[in-house]
């Protein structure tokens, strides 16, 4: 399948997965991020192989207190699909995670256990800029992270890939890496790879920008977060 087959099946599988395990709302505390943390954790606990589309849908879930870098993970048709699951009433934005799919966005690179090895920010950086100056290779497999998120407030049910989020509704944090409120942000679709992973590497510069030491990388190879980000 091409890129945009890969982001229609992702979508797609999803919401066949709530479709047959229906998400329930728990309440167990007056606080509002406890309620969804029990809702993610009971609702992905119970995750199991399906079938779509007459082939098997493998599903990968973390083990208990293992640092995995997805909530789940699909399997499809020889394609992967990494989700972060998000439950909430989609009144402020979330953070998505850390940098481990930042690199998978960008470098397509998972081990035998579909995990992406541990980097810091400055070798990050240090491998983009290799990237951008046509030193290392883009690997152009199909990719993206989605992000499936709940509204407890209407039960409505929405897939975002990051890599097509609107760069206006794509924020940083300097403590948190990237941000997006998963309710209301707008989708973009990118359908080409190259395009999709120089929106992440633009997005990751203009995170760098409020973090010194990394964004001095880029500065001194001539990109900063101005700067025109092609592949």
């Amino acid at each position: 399948m091409n890129r945009e087959q890969y982001l229609q099946t992702g979508v797609a599988l999803c919401k066949e997965l709530v479709k047959s395990n229906p998400i329930q709302k728990l309440v167990i505390s007056h606080e509002g991020r406890k309620n969804s943390e029990s809702i993610e954790k009971a609702w992905v606990s119970k995750l199991s192989d399906f079938v779509y589309d007459n082939k098997k849908v493998k599903v990968i879930v973390k083990e208990k207190d293992d640092r995995y870098w997805v909530d789940f993970a699909l399997i499809y048709d020889g394609e992967f699909f990494p989700i972060n699951f998000k439950s909430g009433e989609g009144k402020t934005a979330d953070n998505i995670s850390g940098l481990k799919y930042i690199k998978y966005l960008i470098f397509y690179c998972l081990n035998g256990n579909y995990d992406v090895t541990n980097i810091n920010e400055k070798n990050l950086a240090l491998n983009i800029v290799e990237l951008l100056k046509g030193t290392a290779e883009l690997d152009l497999h199909n990719r993206d992270y989605f992000c499936l998120s709940h509204c407890v407030v209407d039960n409505a049910i929405r897939v975002i890939p990051v890599g097509c989020i609107y760069e206006e509704d794509l924020v940083s944090n300097p403590k948190n890496l990237f941000q997006a409120n998963f309710c209301t942000c707008r989708i973009k679709i990118r359908t080409n790879t190259k395009d999709m992973v120089s929106f992440i590497i633009k997005k990751f510069i203009e995170y760098q920008n409020k973090r010194a030491e990394s964004y001095l990388i880029f500065k001194k190879a001539g990109f900063d977060e101005k700067s025109k980000i092609e592949l």
